[in-house]
């Protein structure tokens, strides 16, 4: 499970321009639905599970009790673990792994 507070990984200006200037297919599309989204910097979240499932240390887990409650809501209860838990990540590290593959030069 990979919570929104683990996922705040924001595509700074730097980060941008270096993806942006790589010149692949990928890059290139990501600069056009950049463009198309319209606002100045985008927050990751969906990336970090992709990464996640190549390399699990960029997002380290704990196993957790997790309900769902009436309203909706995520609470973290005691009881036996059904999920494991990122509640923390480095946004340096995923942005090291990320931006290496995604550039792919």
């Amino acid at each position: 499970m990979m919570p929104l507070d683990s996922t705040q990984l924001k595509l700074d200006e730097v980060k941008r321009a270096f993806l942006f200037s790589q010149g692949t297919p990928i890059t290139d599309a990501l600069t056009v639905l950049y463009h198309l989204w319209g606002q100045e910097t985008p927050t990751l979240f969906d990336p970090m599970t992709i990464a996640y499932a190549v390399n699990p240390a960029l997002c380290p887990v704990q196993p957790m009790h997790i309900r769902v409650d009436e309203k909706g809501f995520t609470r973290a209860e005691p009881g036996p673990p059904n999920a494991d838990v990122c509640q923390d990540s480095s946004s340096e590290e995923f942005f090291r792994f990320y931006l290496k593959r995604v550039g792919g030069r």
